[in-house]
């Protein structure tokens, strides 16, 4: 386990369309998402919880400044969030109430936001939204790779260990 996680799910009516500050992510806007992530993220969980390296999603900016980050999948069953937002970020209730309008279609398919336990801080936001709290849930990862071994090492160390040591003499003069 790394991490938990919480779904919850936004029941909002999907009549608001203005998306307000957010707007799809760019190739300039990718390198503000990058930091935001390593920001974020905490450093021993970069290896598990690694970022596309194509912009995806979309960037809430104020003031010229990124200050939110929110990768979105898109299914017949609903719309999943996975937010990178700091607790610092200006975009908070409002921007959230925004998103929610802008992806929800018209309020056809529900929406799903995943909070990882590193931005708990963001289901007090969902509860002022009235968002429906799932259960919590652990967050586990198995590795599914075999280590290789580098075949040419392998036959040098056999080589070693098959010939007999020799050993070094020194005659004094």
């Amino acid at each position: 386990m790394y991490a938990g996680q919480r779904i919850w799910k936004v029941a909002l009516p999907g009549s608001n369309r203005d998306s307000g500050h957010w707007r799809k992510a760019d190739e300039i806007a990718w390198l503000a998402v990058q930091s935001l992530h390593g920001q974020i993220i905490p450093a021993l969980l970069h290896p598990v919880e690694i970022l596309p390296r194509q912009p995806r999603g979309l960037v809430c900016q104020l003031d010229g400044t990124l200050q939110a980050y929110v990768a979105i999948q898109s299914g017949t069953e609903g719309v999943w969030i996975q937010p990178l937002i700091p607790p610092d970020s200006s975009c908070g209730l409002d921007s959230l109430k925004q998103l929610v309008g802008e992806v929800s279609n018209g309020g056809k398919r529900p929406i799903y936001i995943c909070v990882r336990s590193y931005q708990a801080w963001l289901e007090t936001v969902l509860e002022d939204l009235g968002a429906e709290a799932g259960p919590k849930q652990a967050v586990m990862v198995k590795r599914l790779a075999l280590p290789l071994q580098d075949e040419q090492a392998v036959k040098s160390m056999e080589k070693a260990v098959a010939k007999p040591a020799t050993s070094i003499v020194h005659h004094d003069p």
